[in-house]
């Protein structure tokens, strides 16, 4: 069952591994993001960046992709 539109989750979007390419990925604001390979240093720095920039300014309405 798909969640109803409009509702936000108050856990961030997980860290996963794309299994083709070995690379790690996170779905973010409506777009897959490729970080680099999975479990590198780069891509877990990639992706705490991505969340401290856009997931918590969505959450606290800093910024709007409406």
């Amino acid at each position: 069952m798909a969640r109803p539109t409009g509702r936000r989750s108050s856990n961030p979007p997980k860290y996963k591994l794309h299994k083709r390419s070995g690379q790690a990925t996170v779905y973010l604001n409506g777009k897959q993001h490729y970080l680099g390979r999975h479990n590198s240093s780069e891509s877990q720095r990639k992706y705490k960046h991505l969340i401290a920039t856009l997931w918590l300014a969505v959450q606290f309405n800093f910024i709007s992709f409406n």
